[in-house]
């Protein structure tokens, strides 16, 4: 848990540090920021990235189980078979009652992609915030790029 928490601090807003005042920001510091905000920014990237792939391998084996479940011979038929009606929804609920597990594995995935966008968008969102800072700094400061 400390990770996140010190990530968490070291996102905070620039001047203050777990809401308490700080020294005055610095060309020097105003940079370093944008440094971690770009790290993390390509950390978050690859979480993305394999986010997306568990989601995509997720709905293949949802795929592939309900494909496996209705060739399977205790599938029942729909039809009518020795006088009892059998219908389409009844074999669909049949099969996605067998399929569950993967169902939630692929609601899972869902999420933890989900999490991972909005992660990337915060991170973005801080990172032109931090820019932005940064070119007033560097205004205020003379620096010249």
């Amino acid at each position: 848990m400390t990770d996140f928490n010190e990530a968490w601090r070291s996102a905070s807003p620039p001047g203050t540090k777990n809401g308490a005042p700080q020294e005055p920001l610095t060309p020097p510091a105003a940079e370093e920021r944008i440094t971690k905000l770009s790290a993390a920014l390509e950390e978050n990237e690859r979480a993305l990235v394999a986010a997306a792939d568990a989601e995509l391998d997720a709905q293949a084996d949802l795929d592939n189980a309900e494909i496996k479940w209705r060739l399977a011979p205790e599938c029942p038929q729909a039809g009518v078979v020795a006088g009892v009606r059998t219908t389409v929804d009844y074999v669909n609920a049949w099969v996605a009652d067998k399929v569950t597990g993967e169902r939630d594995a692929l609601k899972v995935a869902k999420q933890q992609r989900k999490a991972a966008e909005a992660q990337r968008d915060r991170i973005n969102r801080q990172l032109i915030a931090a820019q932005s800072l940064a070119k007033s700094v560097n205004a205020t400061f003379g620096a010249v790029r």
